[in-house]
């Protein structure tokens, strides 16, 4: 029983990591522009290292994430309880940053399992 329990994590630690290097990749792409090409080149380079293999990278790799929109311009908050934007700058594209922020939240929830 315990067994199929961990098999369970280890898919749910999966599935939300896939999922959120998903949804990095989809924004990132859909702000290509935004992005001087030296700093694109070095977030795709990065992405491309980040091992999604234990809830702690998973929240890691979430919040490096965030960090990120920060710096591109979007204020937001965001916790296990979802998120809140309180400013996006105007040439970032809204419906791929709500995604990534629902995801962050989502991978934030995984602390709970710890």
């Amino acid at each position: 029983m315990m067994k199929n329990n961990n098999n369970s994590i280890k898919a749910l630690i999966e599935l939300v990591g896939r999922q959120l290097l998903n949804s990095f990749n989809d924004w990132l792409e859909t702000n290509k522009n935004n992005f001087h090409p030296k700093l694109y080149n070095k977030l795709r380079k990065q992405l491309r290292k980040v091992k999604i293999d234990n809830i702690a990278s998973v929240i890691g790799t979430a919040m490096w994430m965030f960090q990120i929109l920060g710096n591109v311009g979007v204020g937001a908050g965001v916790g296990p309880d979802g998120y809140v934007i309180q400013y996006i700058n105007n040439n970032i594209d809204r419906k791929t940053t709500e995604r990534l922020l629902v995801v962050i939240s989502t991978a934030l929830k995984l602390q709970y399992i710890w």
